[in-house]
């Protein structure tokens, strides 16, 4: 054989040889990818209830005290089965120019920076004295006014599954309840019925059914999640036990990526007066 030919031959073993590892490679980074893909498209977008005013019921994709997913901007009607899986409390405030800020952590994260300034940052929102505790407190001991209320106010944020109707049957969406001052008394109920009810079962054990109702403040009314008509309506089957434990391990390991939540939190209905710092 010639020495051109050795030369080729050679050229075509270690070509194979590496197209090997390529192939190796390729399939090590595949894994990977799906991973980082996986996570990246868990999205758990708020469910919220239309206003008046709320874009999507303007845009004429939902009707006012509709549900609505905003991934979607679908509205959902005005009752819903929904699977908790994880519970957490978060935080909401806006500023003068009307920019809105959410956290689903008990810190105060970076991005507050310009709402709180520089040396709140990392500091627990419980501690921070414009946050709900906080200014209630100060309220309660009379040594503030209760004015406008607190800067910070506390979130309820349930992260699950909402059921919807579709035309091959329900599908579950993964979204995350987050309810706030006009819906507390809402949150409290599913947070009772869930320690009367599950004890030390999970939270997806039972489906939950919520409705929306109108309600009067003052001069104004909002829509509401009516804690009257918060239930638990049947058992979870094995296959929704699964997907709301999966949605629950991602909300654990912080692979969730919450779509539409200063929008959705930035909503403002009528909300109940002072009370003597006891409204919220």
């Amino acid at each position: 054989m010639s020495a051109k030919g050795t030369a080729i031959a050679t050229t075509d073993e270690e070509t194979s040889t590496a197209l090997a590892v390529a192939n190796e490679t390729a399939a090590a980074v595949a894994a990977a990818q799906a991973e980082e893909f996986d996570d990246d498209l868990l999205q758990t977008p708020i469910l919220k209830v239309g206003q008046a005013l709320t874009r999507e019921v303007q845009e004429g994709e939902a009707e006012a005290g509709e549900f609505i997913n905003t991934l979607t901007n679908e509205g959902l009607g005005d009752t819903v089965e929904f699977i908790v899986s994880y519970y957490n409390k978060g935080r909401f405030a806006s500023d003068d120019d009307g920019r809105a800020y959410v956290a689903f952590t008990s810190e105060i994260p970076p991005s507050w920076e310009p709402l709180v300034g520089a040396e709140f940052v990392g500091e627990p929102f419980s501690e921070y004295s414009e946050a709900e505790e906080q200014f209630k407190a100060a309220v309660n001991a009379k040594e503030r006014e209760w004015g406008k209320g607190p800067l910070v106010s506390t979130t309820h944020n349930f992260t699950g599954l909402v059921l919807v109707d579709g035309e091959d049957g329900s599908e579950y969406q993964p979204v995350r309840l987050s309810l706030k001052r006009t819906d507390v008394q809402a949150a409290r109920k599913i947070t009772t019925l869930q320690r009367a009810v599950l004890r030390n079962k999970p939270a997806w054990d039972k489906v939950l059914k919520l409705s929306t109702e109108k309600k009067d403040f003052g001069k104004n009314t909002a829509f509401i999640i009516s804690p009257s008509l918060v239930k638990m309506v049947r058992d979870t089957t094995p296959e929704e036990k699964i997907a709301a434990s999966e949605v629950a391990l991602a909300v654990m390991h912080g692979r969730v990526n919450t779509t539409g939540a200063e929008e959705a939190l930035a909503d403002k209905p009528a909300e109940p007066g002072d009370g003597g710092g006891l409204a919220v």
